[in-house]
């Protein structure tokens, strides 16, 4: 069996620290500096909204409707539905099993 390297997906671990952390806070700093009263602008300091002027704080409905759309789907995934294959072959011949339980650790 020979052994033949594989290549990064995504770039890469650049790639990977672009995707975790550069994209987030691309999307929160101009959530921050585009406030919609002046051109976006890093030259100014962001306006940070104060959080407890909302209603509800922390449990308001959008809050709920979101954790909600996440348990639906971790339980639509724990479904025991299909059947259990052998993943892909490694470089030392073995080959991995998911489980479904694992998930919960």
């Amino acid at each position: 069996m020979s052994k033949r390297r594989h290549g990064y997906e995504f770039g890469g671990p650049f790639g990977v620290f672009l995707m975790m952390i550069a994209l987030p806070v691309i999307v929160v700093s101009s959530y921050l500096f585009c406030n919609g009263n002046a051109p976006c602008s890093i030259r100014q300091l962001p306006s940070i909204p104060p959080l407890w002027k909302y209603v509800g704080g922390f449990f308001d409905v959008g809050h709920l409707i979101v954790d909600g759309w996440i348990i639906i789907q971790a339980l639509i995934y724990m479904l025991p539905v299909g059947k259990v294959v052998r993943g892909r072959v490694l470089a030392d011949g073995t080959s991995l099993i998911t489980e479904q339980m694992v998930t919960l650790l």
